[in-house]
């Protein structure tokens, strides 16, 4: 899938029960988390930083599913061991769903592995995505990182907060932004979205005498 695509829907078993996709999503954001597999440490880690991390998602409108490669079984004792390393109840379920894919069928379906390698045994490790899908169900951002590489999840609410941003107001962000920075005002943006989330915009001079280089700050 490129971005922009429309992100195909599916049902799949969960820890929670049946999930479908967009019945899930409804009109909201949701991030799916991709990993090769239960019971691998990268991941773990990963799984617990997004339950102690919760409200900084469910804060932003998005909601979270997690997929890897194994029976839902295993993905139930998995939980277990997610709880234990954020020292909680090892009992208690996890407040976003976990999709046991050991087919590898919705794996493919959301281009994290190829469909011709589906049941090649050890190609699962190449599936740590991270898929940012948009109220319209189309794919509005994606990380891919190797199996060894914890992702870094500020950088995600970072990308987050930046996709929002333009879909609410067609504004963007430069390097390193973080939200109360200036932003980018596009020289396409139409006067009135300027004039509703602008304030003191600014033109640079710049060698080629073109105006396409804009800041401003973002009202309210």
């Amino acid at each position: 899938m490129l971005l922009g695509d429309q992100v195909p829907d599916f049902t799949a078993e969960t820890t929670e029960g049946t999930l479908q996709l967009y019945d899930y999503i409804k009109d909201v954001w949701c991030l799916i988390m991709s990993h090769p597999g239960v019971f691998t440490p990268v991941c773990t880690t990963e799984l617990a930083y997004m339950v102690k991390e919760i409200k900084q998602f469910t804060d932003r409108n998005v909601k979270l599913i997690a997929i890897s490669f194994d029976t839902k079984e295993k993905h139930i004792q998995w939980v277990k061991d997610i709880n234990a390393f954020n020292k909680e109840d090892t009992s208690k379920p996890l407040p976003y769903p976990l999709i046991a894919d050991s087919t590898r069928d919705i794996g493919a379906k959301l281009d994290m592995i190829r469909p011709a390698d589906k049941s090649q045994p050890g190609l699962a490790l190449t599936a740590r995505h991270a898929l940012l899908i948009g109220p319209d169900k189309k794919l509005k951002c994606y990380f891919v990182y190797p199996a060894t590489s914890g992702r870094n999840m500020d950088e995600i609410l970072r990308a987050i907060d930046t996709v929002q941003l333009t879909h609410r107001t067609g504004l963007s962000s430069e390097v390193n932004w973080k939200p109360c920075k200036r932003i980018i005002v596009p020289a396409s943006l139409p006067p009135e979205k300027v004039q509703e989330f602008v304030k003191n915009r600014k033109v640079v001079d710049l060698p080629s005498h073109q105006n396409y280089l804009q800041f401003g700050e973002l009202k309210n």
